[in-house]
């Protein structure tokens, strides 16, 4: 889209206004294990004066930390439905990039259906096929990603040698269930009401499009209750569908701009050399998120003391196996992690157990789903609890009038919970730390 001279500079004063916050958050305690940032929906903030966008939040920490030479993956979202997502305004990214001097560090991971790295103007990055049918995660997130348990064929992983039997592999494991397999037995008897939400989260994956998880969430509810009603016509339609989006995303043209000549130990140079690494993809919301979890164990095998910034991280919620094994990093001080989790729609129960790890020592909080509310205050003093929430109506009237606010959670500060408004015109650290 065309943008304004207005605009560009609205975006840049939320940047700096969020630079200047997250710099004395990051300064303050550099031992810190998890910092996250919590939304509900993901829109930007407007004002006369600014424009705040969730991205602002890793792109602060990661230039801050780069100054001080520790070494940061940052791990961004494309396809935010805003209007200055990624995708939206990739020549506003790309001049960005350029700015902070972070253009020759940028790749982009994925099958880039809407043509976005070519407007970045960033290399693809690949992992080989060995990295694939190696992973100890390929085949378990390949299970994640059914609503349904369905056996593996060990004999067939084995024989995979290329990118057309990896297809018809991925493809056949991924079919769309008859409607007397076990999802009739499974899946008829329960009530939309009364369904795991892994199941839900499952299947918004596998009916979601692209990148408009509203769309997904909304088949998944509505292919819950043909199964529940056992109308056979109409399951037919979604099995259709089903099988379409499998073959889109796994297809060998598709899956070719993921796996090919590898150049992980190119991108793994620059993070040892240049202390940054950034890489987009347009993959967090739909099938191809079945390899993110695998990108990562290859490029942080052997790599130690490293910031993971970490976008749309909810968006790994099926993954238990590779949120435990992010969480073992993060206990062995291999990795800090820093993470933006949106919270609107349906997450898998598997996401819950982490999420209170997210939440375990500085947090901001901008707004929260009840469910993870309910999380985040099941064992702490109600006083807590309703002076948050008094804190969040307040931030969403001030974001109503294009101002911007959010509460901060510190749990190694005397007072844990402080409500903090950036601003251009003050400094932050007076308000972040009571200085």
């Amino acid at each position: 889209m065309a943008m304004s001279l207005d605009v560009y500079k609205r975006l840049q004063q939320g940047f700096d206004a969020i630079s200047l916050t997250m710099e004395d958050v990051v300064k303050k305690d550099s031992t810190w294990k998890y910092l996250s940032t919590f939304l509900y929906d993901e829109g930007p903030v407007e004002s006369e004066k600014w424009i705040v966008i969730p991205e602002f939040f890793l792109f602060a920490i990661a230039h801050t930390l780069r100054k001080r030479h520790i070494k940061t993956l940052l791990l961004l979202d494309s396809t935010r439905e805003h209007p200055y997502s990624i995708s939206s305004i990739p020549e506003w990214y790309r001049n960005f990039f350029a700015q902070r001097k972070f253009s020759n560090l940028a790749y982009f991971f994925g099958s880039d259906f809407e043509n976005i790295r070519e407007a970045l103007e960033v290399p693809q990055l690949k992992l080989d096929l060995r990295n694939i049918i190696e992973s100890k995660f390929f085949p378990l997130a390949l299970k994640a990603n059914l609503p349904i348990h369905r056996e593996m064929d060990e004999r067939k992983l084995s024989q995979i040698n290329n990118l057309e039997s990896l297809s018809s592999f991925i493809i056949d494991f991924m079919r769309p269930p008859t409607f007397k397999e076990e999802l009739k037995k499974e899946l008829s008897s329960v009530s939309v009401e009364r369904i795991g939400s892994h199941v839900i989260s499952s299947l918004t994956l596998i009916f979601n499009p692209g990148a408009a998880m509203g769309k997904g969430l909304a088949y998944a509810f509505k292919f819950m209750r043909i199964v529940g009603k056992m109308e056979s016509e109409e399951y037919r339609k979604f099995a259709k569908q089903w099988k379409e989006n499998i073959e889109k995303f796994f297809n060998t043209e598709a899956l070719s701009k993921i796996i090919g000549e590898s150049n992980l130990d190119e991108a793994k140079r620059k993070l040892e050399e240049e202390n940054l690494l950034v890489i987009i993809s347009d993959g967090f919301r739909n099938l191809h998120n079945t390899f993110i979890p695998i990108l990562l164990e290859n490029l942080l095998t052997d790599v130690k003391e490293v910031a993971l910034l970490f976008d749309s991280i909810t968006f790994m919620d099926r993954y238990d196996f590779f949120l435990k094994w992010l969480i073992n990093k993060v206990e062995n001080r291999e990795i800090s992690l820093g993470a933006i989790a949106p919270t609107m729609g349906e997450f898998s129960e598997r996401f819950n157990d982490f999420f209170e790890k997210l939440i375990s020592e500085k947090a901001i909080f901008f707004d929260l789903s009840s469910k993870f509310m309910r999380i985040l205050f099941r064992r702490r003093p109600a006083t807590e609890e309703a002076w948050v929430v008094k804190h969040l109506y307040k931030i969403k009237e001030l974001e109503e009038k294009g101002d911007i606010a959010f509460v901060f959670y510190n749990s190694t500060s005397p007072v844990k919970w402080r409500f903090v408004r950036p601003s251009l015109l003050t400094k932050i650290k007076r308000k972040l730390f009571g200085r």
